[in-house]
């Protein structure tokens, strides 16, 4: 998964400011299923100041089967996306903020 954050205030530490002030390098990355059960986590690494905006990756291996998942990274609350279209996407899930 990859997951970037774009805020105006952002400089070039990668830490959030603001309401996204919860992300930074250890954030936590939480992935559950439709039934909202937690299936895998990791956290956040150093990001790359790249163009604006920081980019981060993070791979969170071994959840199973179930027909959603949903990634919620910090506390920005989750998105979702069903298993065929995480198949379809090569089983990546790019979150984007600000």
């Amino acid at each position: 998964m990859s997951f970037s954050l774009t805020d105006s205030d952002l400089g070039k530490s990668c830490n959030g400011t603001g309401g996204y002030s919860d992300i930074g390098s250890g954030t936590p990355v939480r992935v559950t299923d439709g039934d909202g059960a937690l299936l895998g986590a990791a956290s956040l690494g150093d990001g790359a100041y790249i163009g604006g905006g920081c980019l981060r990756s993070v791979t969170v291996s071994d959840l199973g089967d179930a027909a959603f998942y949903s990634v919620e990274v910090g506390d920005q609350g989750q998105i979702s996306k069903s298993a065929a279209e995480l198949e379809a996407d090569g089983w990546s899930f790019d979150v984007s903020l600000g």
